[in-house]
């Protein structure tokens, strides 16, 4: 774990649980599992890695606020000064990223994100 204190938890349709910590990202293959004696650590997501399996960290240590899954198993994460980055249901591919620069968020700081949608 990159940190203690963990922000935010998500359970995604592959049975794996996403914590976002202060300090970075991680995910535990195993929802399941993840109370067993003998479970596996967390490990991050590392995107743009060669072939011996180095890379970057998703979001890298970004302080990570909230995380929510869509329907199509998609991420959403709301990061402390990074605004809202999209990935696909691996982690692997952004979808999309909204700051304060490119989207109408009044703060790249993302407190929460919902995936409720309000009645009218």
């Amino acid at each position: 774990m990159p940190d203690l204190n963990v922000r935010t938890i998500a359970v995604d349709r592959s049975n794996r649980i996403w914590l976002g910590t202060k300090s970075g990202l991680v995910v535990y293959s195993n929802a399941s599992g993840v109370f067993d004696e003998v479970a596996t650590n967390a490990q991050p997501v590392v995107i743009n890695g060669d072939e011996n399996g180095f890379g970057d960290r998703l979001l890298g240590d970004q302080t990570i606020n909230s995380i929510v899954v869509d329907g199509a198993d998609n991420k959403w994460f709301g990061t402390d000064r990074g605004g809202v980055l999209c990935t696909n249901p691996s982690g692997q591919n952004t979808i999309a990223i909204f700051s304060k620069k490119n989207s109408p968020l009044p703060s790249n700081r993302i407190l929460k994100i919902s995936d409720r949608q309000r009645s009218r």
